[in-house]
C-alpha cells in the first residue's frame, strides 16, 4: 500500500513535468514560426521577447541593436507591467553604460 501511494505521487509529478515540457515546446513552436518570415531584427527580438513574456513573468525587457552604420543603434524596452518612470530611466542609462564599457567603440552618447 505504501509502494502504490509513492508510484501515484511519482506518476503526478511526472504528469506535470511533461505538461510543462509540451508547454514549454509549444511556445518554442510558435516562435520557430513566427521568426520564419522575418528579416528585420527588430521585428525578429520583438517576437522573441513577446514569446518570452509566455515562460518567463517580467515587467521589463531591454534590448540593443548596435549597427555598423553610424547613428543606426537602436534600444527597444517592452514594459509589461506598469513601472515608475525612474524606473525605465535607470534602466536605460545601465544599459547603455553597459553598452560603452564592453564596446566603447560603439559610443552610445544617447538614448534612441
Amino acid at each position: 500500500m505504501f509502494g502504490i501511494k509513492r508510484l501515484a505521487k511519482e506518476n503526478c509529478r511526472l504528469s506535470l513535468e511533461l505538461k510543462q515540457r509540451m508547454f514549454e515546446l509549444s511556445i518554442l513552436y510558435e516562435i520557430a514560426n513566427s521568426i520564419s518570415y522575418t528579416l528585420d531584427y527588430d521585428d525578429l527580438f520583438r517576437r522573441l521577447i513577446d514569446s518570452l513574456h509566455q515562460i518567463v513573468d517580467y515587467d521589463i525587457c531591454t534590448f540593443l541593436i548596435l549597427s555598423e552604420e553610424e547613428n543606426k543603434n537602436n534600444m527597444v524596452m517592452l514594459i509589461a507591467h506598469p513601472v515608475h518612470e525612474k524606473l525605465v530611466e535607470e534602466i536605460m542609462n545601465k544599459a547603455i553604460t553597459t553598452l560603452n564599457t564592453l564596446r566603447p567603440d560603439v559610443g552610445w552618447g544617447k538614448r534612441i
